[in-house]
């Protein structure tokens, strides 16, 4: 799990993290800071949860079988065949 850092500012909380191979920031409008860190704590784990599945630099997700079908179908989740579509119509 990557580390979560937290700043409070006036109003509001400022989470540091990483995902993605990048520097994500959260803002949260919270003045309660263990709330603010709950917030941003659930942000980062659902960023990290879609890079695991969603990462082309790992072997064990969906991705990987897709790429690795050599374009034989593959049965997808929900989530991922929303996407899908989603990507078409762009």
């Amino acid at each position: 799990m990557t580390d979560l850092s937290f700043e409070q500012a006036t109003g509001y909380g400022i989470c540091r993290f990483r995902a993605m191979a990048s520097p994500c920031e959260i803002l949260v409008d919270a003045d309660d800071e263990p709330v603010a860190r709950r917030l941003a704590g659930l942000a980062r784990d659902e960023a990290l949860r879609v890079e695991r599945k969603f990462s082309r630099y790992r072997d064990d997700n969906i991705v990987h079988r897709i790429n690795g079908a050599h374009g034989a179908p593959v049965e997808v989740d929900d989530e991922t065949a929303a996407l899908l579509d989603y990507a078409d119509a762009c």
